[in-house]
């Protein structure tokens, strides 16, 4: 990788002959990120591709021993598929895995692609280092979480950096964890809600502002606590075999640019589970390597990211617009892709 002042100048050569060529895109793949009642069910009736590529989906879940989602696209609104957690996970990688092959239909072909968490499989995929059934394995072990580890978690975020924080969670007589980078100055951790009052006055203690951010349960994902589950979590990965990467992929459980040629440990999906997830430092490596348009694979990918925040971190980028729960999906499909043409980046 070219040391940051060179990425520099070689940008601002890019910027003096802006008319050569098309700016950078990049695909990006959320986690655990919001859904809605009704989501995917116009695309999955209108668009012939997207609507094949579900199905696609559909046979290797029920093969691979997953639940059916069909419901939620064919039938009468399936609202329990968005309290039943397994099930949403497998939901959120099939939309991905659907909109790259959507994508793809239309002749819109990123430069490089960045995964968030639960969304790193469908990137490994849009990037040649997981083939269809293989993503869909690798969702197959994040949905078993919630079957080892029930929800009985909450988050807190702390305005401290990564340093502080590790320090603070080494030091907590109760369980903490780190979770997630949202900022050079702000960390999301995760505590048992049972623990959660004796790790607040831990860190007033410290002098440390912090917020609960999370009240409603979860299952502690991104901390070490799933480690002595590794018997259950691996069985879905057993049948994966990666293949080297063919597109610039950064990770965010690596927090950095995954080279093209990469061939990842088949077991990548339990350092997903276990680690943390390194958000910001990797939106950080792809703006810095000259990444300037962002395509939100579904809807925001960015978790817990405020205004505030998503201004600070992305304000030199183009953002495509994303799904969300007030647009119509045509219209906001064809708007992107409007945005993209304008940019050069898709046909016209």
């Amino acid at each position: 990788m070219l040391p940051l002042p060179v990425k520099r100048v070689l940008l601002k050569a890019r910027k003096r002959v802006w008319g050569l060529w098309p700016p950078r895109h990049i695909f990006v793949f959320g986690g655990r990120t919001p859904y809605w009642d009704n989501f995917g069910r116009t695309l999955y009736a209108q668009e012939p591709v997207f609507r094949a590529a579900v199905q696609e989906c559909e046979q290797v879940l029920l093969a691979l021993g997953g639940k059916s989602l069909l419901a939620h696209f064919e039938s009468p609104m399936d609202a329990p598929l968005f309290t039943d957690e397994k099930r949403l996970i497998h939901f959120t990688i099939v939309m991905q895995l659907a909109l790259i092959k959507l994508w793809r239909a239309h002749n819109v072909e990123p430069h490089a692609v960045m995964g968030i968490s639960n969304g790193e499989a469908a990137a490994l995929y849009a990037a040649g280092g997981l083939t269809l059934p293989d993503a869909i394995r690798m969702s197959l072990t994040g949905a078993l979480v919630g079957q080892v580890e029930p929800p009985a978690y909450g988050a807190l975020q702390v305005n401290a950096d990564y340093a502080r924080t590790q320090e603070l969670c080494a030091g907590c007589p109760v369980g903490l964890y780190l979770m997630l980078e949202l900022e050079p100055t702000r960390q999301n951790l995760f505590c048992a809600l049972a623990d959660m009052e004796n790790a607040k006055e831990y860190l007033r203690g410290q002098g440390v502002s912090f917020y609960q951010i999370r009240i409603d349960p979860i299952s502690p994902y991104h901390t070490p606590l799933l480690k002595k589950h590794d018997a259950v979590l691996r069985e879905p990965l057993l049948g994966i075999k990666p293949l080297p990467t063919t597109k610039p992929c950064y990770l965010a459980t690596i927090g950095k640019l995954l080279p093209v040629g990469t061939r990842l440990s088949w077991d990548y999906g339990l350092r997903i589970l276990q680690e943390p997830v390194f958000q910001y430092s990797t939106i950080r490596a792809a703006i810095d390597d000259g990444y300037s348009v962002m395509t939100p694979i579904g809807t925001l990918p960015f978790s817990y990211f405020s205004r505030s925040a998503q201004k600070r971190t992305l304000e030199k980028v183009r953002f495509i617009s994303p799904f969300q729960a007030d647009t119509a999906e045509l219209e906001t499909f064809a708007a992107a892709r409007q945005q993209l043409s304008a940019l050069r980046l898709a046909p016209s």
